[in-house]
């Protein structure tokens, strides 16, 4: 009798617990939605509860979705229902933005509901993905040689290497103050002094590129100074300001090419009390250019006009103001007129002119080559009637 006692109490137990194990799974959740998401993207999720007993009513439920890391959304996360009857779904919807933080894990639902005098529990997990976009940015050649004035040119390269799709691609590219942007292709937008910038504006290609697509960029600049002659070029992208990127420098390797200066002085044959006395000195640079080219010449009782040659040249305070000489062979050409008339009062003696390659001076440069030629020329005036020897 003892036995079947102990015998019915476990039978009762069974049941019993068989009941509570049952009607701790009359709510079924599930969650629809990608599996596999990229960054800086927007998704939905539907969590939906269904009450699956044919005949009672699940009460006071309550429940907490969690999202993975960069998983951002404006929607609640807690919910509450006071009552789901027999057969019946209650289905929500969430908005979620992956964001350049975002990592793979599970969106998961927990929760507790009460059903025939019974604290029940439930939970779901649904695994997440994560195809993570990168980029890479590379400017060839990273070093080159040039001069100054010298015109040099980059090509920048963006590629996509990552798994997903990267979107709202930047590029921007900062001159050195030793360089002068002349030009680029596809054309930038000035951003800040220096500063260039490319996005889908500019480029259309770079508001969405699929893994391994590449943007190339040709950029034109003018070397403008010996020093200060660094590049850089940034990459950024996503949904939040530069929040994934990379960056690359380039450079100058600046080579002097000071000018080199010689000229060879014409024979100065004056006609007396005529005109037509023009003259032309040939000054040769085989070197870079001379800026601000300054010639002294001190032609004594004669007077420097009509200088037609270089274009811009003057004369003043006894030198010739010539500007920049360039490479080649560049002519100074000019009229020299007696002062007072020579015609009733004749000169005497020798008149000596001395010109003075003063200064060449490198624009903005470290480099300062200052020199000094004294030449003696004698300068004879000649006419029908009389000639003078000095």
């Amino acid at each position: 009798m003892k036995k079947l006692s102990i015998f019915l109490t476990i039978l009762v137990f069974l049941i019993n617990f068989s009941l509570l194990f049952v009607s701790a799974q009359i709510i079924d959740v599930s969650i629809d939605g990608n599996s596999t998401v990229y960054m800086c993207y927007p998704y939905d999720y539907n969590v939906t509860l269904r009450n699956n007993s044919v005949n009672q009513s699940a009460t006071n439920i309550n429940y907490v979705i969690t999202l993975p890391i960069g998983f951002n959304t404006t929607d609640p996360l807690a919910y509450n229902i006071s009552s789901l009857g027999p057969g019946i779904s209650n289905k929500i919807k969430i908005h979620v933005d992956t964001l350049c933080s975002a990592q793979g894990g599970n969106i998961s639902v927990n929760g507790t509901y009460d059903y025939n005098n019974t604290h029940a529990i439930f939970t779901t997990t649904k695994p997440i993905s994560l195809y993570q976009g990168a980029v890479t940015i590379e400017k060839t050649p990273s070093t080159q040689n040039a001069t100054l004035e010298e015109n040099v040119s980059w090509t920048i390269t963006v590629k996509s290497t990552g798994l997903g799709p990267i979107e709202n691609v930047l590029i921007t590219d900062t001159l050195g103050q030793g360089l002068k942007y002349i030009s680029s292709s596809p054309a930038g937008a000035l951003d800040s002094p220096g500063t260039y910038k490319w996005t889908s504006n500019e480029v259309p290609a770079l508001s969405h590129m699929n893994p391994n697509d590449e943007v190339k960029i040709e950029l034109k600049a003018k070397v403008i100074e010996c020093n200060n002659l660094t590049n850089l070029a940034k990459v950024s992208w996503g949904c939040e300001p530069g929040c994934l990127g990379q960056e690359t420098i380039a450079s100058i390797a600046f080579q002097p090419n000071p000018p080199k200066i010689d000229y060879i002085l014409p024979t100065f044959n004056l006609t007396y009390c005529g005109t037509g006395n023009k003259f032309t000195i040939p000054i040769t640079n085989t070197g870079g250019t001379a800026y601000d080219f300054n010639l002294s010449a001190d032609f004594g009782p004669l007077t420097v006009t009509n200088i037609t040659s270089p274009s811009g040249a003057s004369y003043s305070g006894g030198k010739f103001i010539l500007g920049n000489v360039p490479n080649g062979t560049t002519n100074l050409t000019f009229d020299l007129t007696p002062m007072g008339s020579w015609c009733s009062d004749l000169p005497s003696g020798v008149v000596i002119f001395e010109p003075l390659l003063l200064q060449i001076t490198i624009l903005r440069s470290v480099l300062l080559l200052s020199i000094k030629i004294l030449i003696s020329s004698q300068i004879t005036i000649s006419g029908t009637m009389l000639i003078y020897h000095p």
